[in-house]
């Protein structure tokens, strides 16, 4: 996670985006209005996005007390965060928060979710995110992911290398000489990733020393197949091995039983289907303005 000067400005920059020259609508309430409001569960879930919350309403002066954590599962009327202060700050401010908070809760419930279900088959398999992410929103995306008990795989391009078909087609599918050339021309500290379609390609890729095996669009049965055969090779040890595609809530179970390493999902941060819902209530605290 960025360093919270850095998160602050990342944040200001999408209240920014909302505000633009200001609230015109809360010209009519006074400057000087006080009051307090309640962000409440209505629906519950993993809640993600309150550490980003509290940024960006105390950066407006107003005072947030959170009463759950990060990565808990809040049941519905929960009230998970209180505020003080102007009321104009806390409206500004509203619907950048919550949208925030229903987009990483809705992708760190979705995780805890695949998670579940994985791992009532395979307890030692990991759920995966993508690079498939919303622009300029991946680093909260990601981080529901982690609160929801994932894995946020590679943030960007430079994490390591990941030779995907593309690469391949310009190697006209020569797995052994593009591994050789990614090792020769990659620091020691990164790790290369090979996406394989068939157990012959999942072998070249194990022979030539990719340090990750990513199995893409292959069904349970073929990788099973193929795990057994790289076993039997004694080409299964010093790898991770890595399925990606055709996976969803229904088909899980049965890609984790493969004895697989990671299921990777781009599903989780692009379209997550576990929606929480909450909303902000205003508590005055003086008597309304006649």
């Amino acid at each position: 996670m960025l360093p919270v000067p850095l998160l602050k400005r990342k944040l200001l920059a999408l209240l920014k985006e909302d505000l633009r020259f200001g609230d015109v609508s809360s010209q009519v309430i006074p400057r000087d209005q006080v009051c307090s409001a309640e962000i409440i569960c209505k629906r519950g879930g993993i809640i993600a996005g309150l550490l980003e919350t509290q940024l960006l309403f105390e950066t407006m002066g107003v005072e947030v007390n959170i009463s759950v954590q990060d990565g808990m599962e809040v049941q519905k009327g929960t009230i998970i965060v209180t505020l003080q202060g102007l009321a104009r700050n806390i409206l500004c401010v509203e619907r950048t928060a919550l949208n925030i908070l229903h987009r990483m809760s809705a992708i760190a419930t979705t995780t805890r979710k695949a998670l579940n279900i994985a791992r009532k088959v395979n307890p030692r398999v990991h759920i995966a995110a993508t690079r498939k992410t919303t622009p300029g929103f991946r680093m909260f995306e990601k981080r529901a992911v982690i609160l929801g008990g994932g894995d946020p795989h590679r943030w960007t391009l430079d994490d390591m290398v990941l030779l995907k078909d593309t690469h391949k087609a310009i190697f006209g599918g020569n797995i052994t000489r593009m591994v050789q050339i990614a090792r020769e021309n990659t620091s020691f500290t990164k790790k290369i990733e090979v996406e394989v379609e068939n157990l012959t390609e999942a072998v070249s890729a194990a022979r030539a020393g990719a340090d990750i095996i990513m199995f893409d669009n292959m069904t349970p049965e073929d990788i099973s197949k193929a795990l057994n055969e790289l076993t039997r090779q004694n080409l299964r040890n010093n790898h991770i091995f890595e399925a990606s595609g055709g996976l969803s809530f229904d088909t899980l179970a049965h890609y984790a039983a493969t004895g697989i390493d990671v299921l990777s999902m781009g599903a989780i941060t692009m379209y997550p289907s576990e929606r929480v819902d909450l909303s902000l209530e205003i508590k005055l605290d003086v008597k309304p303005t006649p």
